[in-house]
């Protein structure tokens, strides 16, 4: 029975029915979102997917078949699905951040510009093509793709401490070689 006033409440609020709309976030919304909270563990985060899934729900309600599943799988479904997604993004986020702080420029803060943004971001990716290949790939992994160092030792093989010795290794020997570079302020 709760399927079936789901299922409806569904279509009712794929068709821009308001009423159904609360209704159905009034007997779903402390389920989803302790589903999302546990993905991404940040409140406000979570509150901003859960909005997510239920302007989708608006959008494409109408289009859910309940031949092919139950409405409230469904959902989980893409509460899941986002906030997973979600997680995957802040993370991508996050470590470009961490990489910065474990490569610092060489330029002082107050000088820089654009150009010298652009400048650093070229010595960036030149130094990395002076790495051995296996340590360019493992930063590649960690810094870039977002990849734990659990996750690296699970898809190359190595072991952890093999991995986090590479990485800490690379980005030293990334680190000589910007510090060697001259700013391009001072260049000028």
């Amino acid at each position: 029975m709760i399927d079936a006033n789901l299922n409806d409440l569904l279509s009712r609020t794929g068709h821009g029915d308001e009423a159904a709309l609360s209704e159905l976030q009034q007997r779903t919304r402390a389920g989803l979102f302790s589903l999302i909270r546990g993905i991404v563990v940040d409140a406000g985060h979570a509150e901003e997917v859960l909005q997510d899934v239920y302007t989708y729900i608006w959008f494409h309600g109408a289009d859910f078949r309940g031949d092919r599943g139950a409405p409230l799988s469904w959902m989980r479904m893409l509460a899941r699905s986002r906030a997973i997604d979600s997680y995957r993004r802040a993370r991508r986020e996050s470590v470009v951040v961490e990489f910065d702080d474990q490569v610092r420029t060489p330029c002082p803060v107050e000088s820089r510009n654009d150009s010298i943004e652009i400048w650093w971001h070229s010595q960036v990716r030149s130094g990395l093509h002076l790495l051995p290949t296996d340590q360019r790939q493992l930063i590649d992994m960690a810094f870039f793709d977002g990849f734990s160092h659990s996750e690296i030792a699970g898809r190359t093989g190595l072991p952890l401490g093999t991995v986090k010795t590479r990485i800490r290794t690379a980005l030293g020997r990334l680190r000589e070689q910007l510090e060697n570079r001259p700013c391009l302020a001072r260049a000028a």
